[in-house]
C-alpha cells in the first residue's frame, strides 16, 4: 500500500484519505494531470477529463467513478471556484459517490467519501464503521474511523477504541518507510493516553526492532565514513518527532554530537557533508522540543554551539545560519548570523528576507531596503505583498 499523494492534493481539507485504490486505480494517472497536478491542471482539463471518462467504455465502473466524484472536489478546492460553483461541485461529488454506494453498498472507497458528506456525528461514524467493515485491515479506513471518534463529544469508550484503531492501523501497515514511524507514534500516544502502558510499550519495542534503531544510531556514531545521501536522510529520521517519541531523544543527541565532532578532523568534502546533514538533522530535531528537553534541558545550547562551529568551518549552509540566528541569545549575535548568511548565500532570498526584517527592526533602513528589494528579486509573485509590507515601512524611517 501506498499514500495516494495525488489525491490528497484534490480534497487536502477533507477528513476521508485515500477514497481511490490507493493508487491501484486505473482511471489515477489522467485524473492527476487533469485535476491535481501542481502547476499543471486547470479547472478546463479537469472538466474536459470528467466528460471524457463520463463517455468511455469504463465510465460507469466503481473505479471511474471515484476518480470523478474527487474531480468534482479538485474542481470545487483547487481553482478558486466561486461559492455557487463550489457548492454546485460539491453536491456533483456527493451524487457520484452516492451512487458508487447504490451500486456496490460494500465498497470501501465509496462509503468513506460519502462520510465526508454527514450531516451530523453519528452519521460520519456510521459510515465509516461501514467502510471499515467491507476491508477491516484498511490502513486509511482504520485511521479515519479513529479521527472520527476523537472530538469534544467523545466518550471514554470511543476514546478507547480509536486507541484501538490506531494499534491496529501500524499492525497492518507492512512498508518500512516513515510513514509507518508515524502509525506507530500515534498508536503509542493512544495508548499511553488511556493507560494501556503494556501495549504501547508492544508497539515501541516491534518498531525499534523493525527499525533495527540500534544498528542505525551505532551506524551514525562515525558519520564521517557515511556517503552523504544516507547520513542526510538517516540522521534526519532518528532525529524526526516520531521517532524522537518512539526511542527517546538520547540516539537523536548522540548522533548530532558525533557530527559535530566529526567536522573538525574531516576534509573538506567530508566537512560540508556533515555540516549539511548537522544542520538539517537540528532543524527537524527542533519540532520535537518537548521530547529533547527530556533527553537533555540544554539542547539549545548545544545545538548553538554546534552551529557555531558548522559557521567556523566555513561550510555552513543556509538552514545553518538560519538555526544559528534563532538560537542567539544575543539579538546582536542573531543580526550579525542572519546578516553574515544573507552574504555568503546571495541568492538566497529566505536569507535575504530575514536579513531585511531583521535590520529594519534594528532602525539600519537602507541595510533593511537593499535586502529586502533583493529578496523581493528573488521570491515568486505571491510573496511580493507581505515583502512590500517591510519595504513600506522600512521606507517611512
Amino acid at each position: 500500500m501506498k499514500h495516494n499523494h495525488k489525491l490528497i492534493v484534490a480534497i487536502a481539507f477533507l477528513g476521508f484519505v485515500g477514497v481511490a485504490n490507493a493508487g491501484n486505480n486505473p482511471f489515477e494517472p489522467a485524473f492527476d494531470q487533469a485535476c491535481a497536478e501542481r502547476n499543471v491542471s486547470t479547472a478546463a482539463s479537469c472538466e474536459a477529463w470528467i466528460a471524457d471518462t463520463q463517455q468511455s467504455p469504463r465510465g460507469k465502473s466503481e473505479d471511474a467513478q471515484l476518480m470523478i466524484g474527487s474531480a468534482y472536489i479538485a474542481l470545487a478546492d483547487n481553482f478558486d471556484a466561486g461559492p455557487q460553483d463550489k457548492a454546485a461541485f460539491w453536491a456533483q461529488a456527493r451524487e457520484v459517490f452516492a451512487g458508487v454506494v447504490k451500486q456496490n453498498p460494500k465498497s470501501r472507497d465509496g462509503l468513506g467519501a460519502l462520510s465526508m458528506f454527514a450531516k451530523t456525528r453519528e452519521e460520519k461514524i456510521t459510515l465509516l464503521r461501514q467502510s471499515l467493515a467491507a476491508e477491516p485491515t484498511n490502513v486509511y479506513s482504520l485511521q479515519s474511523l479513529a479521527r472520527a471518534l476523537v472530538d469534544e463529544n467523545s466518550t471514554v469508550d470511543e476514546i478507547a477504541e480509536a486507541a484501538e484503531l490506531k494499534g491496529r492501523a501500524y499492525e497492518n501497515y507492512k512498508n518500512p518507510d516513515g510513514y509507518r514511524w508515524h502509525l506507530a507514534s500515534n498508536a503509542i500516544s493512544a495508548y499511553e493516553g488511556v493507560g494501556r502502558q503494556a501495549d504501547a510499550d508492544a508497539i515501541r519495542a516491534h518498531a525499534l526492532k523493525a527499525y533495527g534503531y540500534d544498528a542505525v544510531i551505532a551506524r551514525l556514531s562515525r558519520p564521517e565514513v557515511m556517503n552523504a545521501e544516507e547520513l542526510n536522510s538517516t540522521l534526519s529520521e532518528v532525529c524526526d518527532d516520531p521517532v524522537i517519541l518512539i526511542g527517546g531523544a538520547k540516539g537523536c543527541l548522540d548522533s548530532l554530537k558525533a557530527t559535530t565532532n566529526a567536522v573538525a578532523t574531516a576534509s573538506n568534502n567530508n566537512a560540508a557533508k556533515l555540516v549539511e546533514a548537522g544542520s538539517r538533522a537540528m532543524f527537524v530535531a527542533g519540532q520535537a522540543g518537548a521530547g529533547l528537553d527530556k533527553a537533555d534541558p540544554d539542547w539549545q545550547k548545544s545545538f548553538a554551539d554546534s552551529l557555531d562551529k558548522f559557521v567556523a568551518s566555513g561550510h555552513g549552509t543556509p538552514t545553518t545560519y538560519h538555526l544559528a540566528a534563532d538560537l542567539a541569545k544575543d539579538r546582536h549575535k542573531r543580526l550579525a548570523m542572519i546578516e553574515a548568511g544573507a552574504a555568503k548565500f546571495p541568492d538566497s532570498a529566505e536569507l535575504a528576507y530575514s536579513a531585511g526584517v531583521a535590520e529594519l527592526e534594528a532602525g539600519r533602513r537602507d541595510d533593511a531596503v537593499r535586502n529586502l528589494t533583493r529578496a523581493k528579486n528573488l521570491s515568486p509573485d505571491k510573496q511580493h505583498p507581505d515583502i512590500d509590507e517591510y519595504l513600506e515601512r522600512a521606507n517611512k524611517l
